[in-house]
C-alpha cells in the first residue's frame, strides 16, 4: 500500500501491485479521487526537503520507482503527488521550444532538420539523441546563493560541471567522433 497525496492536502491509500505503469495508475487515481479521467493527471516524485520533483513517465513502473525512492529515502523525506500536469506532452508538440537550435549540434544532419516538425520527428526516431549542452542556475537545499553550472546531456547521461572549460571539452570529444 502506499500512500498517494493530492495538491489539497488529501490522500489515497492505494495497493500498488507489480507491473503497475503510471498510466494505469493515474486511471484508478482518478475513479478514487472521483474526478473526471484526463491524460494530463500525473504521478509526481516529490522530495519536499531538497525542492525537487519530476513527473513520472506514463510507462514507467510506480512501484520499482518507489523502492529506487526508499533507496535513498533516509537522506530526505519523500512522497507521491497525483497531479494535472499541462505540460506533460509538451515536449511533443513543441520540441523546438526545449531544444532551440543554437543547442543542438545537427552538423551531421541536413538543414532542414531546422524546422519545427522535422526536429519534433528527428528526436523521436532518431537511433541516437543528438548531444545537448546548456547552462543552468541551481541553489543547493538549505543555502540562499545560486550558481551557474555547465550541462551536457550525452545518449542517457547527464554530465554537470562548474567549469565550462570541462564541458566544452567533452563536446568537442563527442562532435570529432
Amino acid at each position: 500500500e502506499l500512500v498517494f497525496h493530492n495538491d489539497d492536502g488529501s490522500c489515497q491509500l492505494v495497493v500498488v501491485e507489480r507491473n503497475l505503469c503510471t498510466s494505469d495508475l493515474c486511471q484508478l487515481l482518478a475513479l478514487k479521487n472521483r474526478v473526471a479521467k484526463d491524460m494530463n493527471w500525473t504521478i509526481m516524485e516529490q522530495w519536499p526537503d531538497l525542492g525537487l520533483e519530476r513527473c513520472l513517465e506514463d510507462h514507467e513502473e510506480v512501484l520499482q520507482v518507489h523502492h529506487s525512492m526508499d533507496i535513498l529515502g533516509s537522506i530526505s523525506d519523500k512522497r507521491f503527488v497525483f497531479r494535472k500536469d499541462f505540460r506533460k506532452y509538451e515536449f511533443f508538440h513543441s520540441p523546438q521550444q526545449f531544444f532551440p537550435a543554437d543547442m543542438l549540434d545537427l552538423t551531421q544532419c541536413e538543414e532542414q532538420l531546422l524546422e519545427p516538425h522535422a526536429l519534433q520527428m528527428f528526436v523521436s526516431s532518431a537511433e541516437e539523441c543528438p548531444v545537448i549542452g546548456s547552462s543552468v542556475w541551481v541553489r543547493e537545499a538549505n543555502k540562499q546563493v545560486w550558481s551557474k553550472v555547465f550541462m551536457v546531456l550525452k545518449d542517457s547521461t547527464l554530465y554537470i560541471s562548474h567549469k565550462v572549460q570541462v564541458t566544452s571539452k567533452l563536446l568537442r570529444k563527442t562532435t570529432n567522433k
